[in-house]
């Protein structure tokens, strides 16, 4: 992505925490959060995992749910 956007800010960290709560509160700092979302098949597949749907429901800024075992394309 990084070379595809030369213009876009990218950044990645790792932390330690639980991953909901840090990624909210990193939300207040950035425009965009990108989560992944394994889903199980059949039904599971079609509703969001316990991060994700936290993620979205409490985030300060926009939420893209990539669920997507690959690449996220933009």
């Amino acid at each position: 992505m990084r070379a595809q956007y030369p213009g876009l800010s990218i950044t990645s960290e790792v932390v330690h925490g639980n991953p909901a709560r840090r990624l909210i509160e990193a939300s207040e700092f950035f425009d965009l959060v990108v989560v992944g979302n394994r889903g199980h098949g059949g039904l599971a597949g079609l509703s969001l995992g316990s991060v994700s749907e936290r993620v979205v429901r409490h985030a300060a800024c926009s939420v893209l749910v990539n669920r997507d075992r690959g690449t996220v394309s933009m």
